[in-house]
């Protein structure tokens, strides 16, 4: 509920603060109108890449981790590469583009249920909502942990802020799609974090030296 109102409420602010977004990622007054638009369509994936992060979050309580492979490190690219690859051979432009993250959210949404489906029933998990949750507890643990994803993703941005306004959003925009190519080297390790991590610590948690 919280992660579905907050990613909603972001998708509004977006849609209508686009107008004022646009012109901070380019000079020229004329694409203003077309970053804008793409900005509204892309902002409706919110709600669907959030509720995928939450419901494969949820098969982490019985520490399976594949799930989160499947469907973020190979699904997630393979749903954002097909959508980009259509709308760039059918030439549907800028618009087309900025569909591809919103194909791209829904395939990790309907993915995420899948596996989800596999292990809780999605209907007793809903009834649970109407009992009394500790909403200002949650609130409070989730509240930093999105200030933190915040500041980490404005951090990790930065180098393609700076070379949109100080050289040019066409240099930004070539030096980001390279950078993102460049991460397809890592999917390998990435692979295998998600897995590592939790056993490494739950063995050290419990003293088990030998297995760690």
């Amino acid at each position: 509920v919280i992660g579905l109102a907050a990613s909603i409420a972001t998708t509004v602010g977006l849609y209508f603060g686009a107008d004022h977004i646009a012109p901070w990622f380019s000079d020229r007054i004329t694409e203003h109108p077309q970053l804008a638009s793409a900005i509204r369509i892309m902002a409706c994936s919110l709600p669907f890449m959030v509720l995928a992060v939450i419901l494969i979050a949820a098969t982490w309580a019985l520490r399976i981790m594949k799930y989160e492979v499947y469907v973020n490190s190979i699904g997630g690219p393979l749903f954002l590469l097909l959508g980009t690859l259509v709308a760039g051979f059918c030439g549907w432009g800028l618009k087309g583009l900025s569909t591809a993250p919103i194909l791209m959210a829904f395939g990790l949404f309907a993915l995420s249920l899948f596996y989800f489906k596999h292990h809780f029933q999605l209907g007793a998990a809903l009834r649970r909502l109407r009992g009394g949750a500790p909403w200002s507890r949650l609130t409070r643990t989730a509240f930093p942990v999105m200030l933190s994803d915040m500041v980490n993703t404005l951090v990790v941005s930065l180098d393609s802020f700076m070379l949109m306004k100080m050289i040019s959003s066409e240099v930004a925009g070539i030096y980001l799609a390279a950078s993102q190519f460049s991460t397809v080297m890592k999917k390998i390790p990435q692979a295998f974090d998600p897995i590592f991590a939790p056993i490494v610590t739950d063995l050290t948690h419990r003293r088990q030296t030998r297995e760690l």
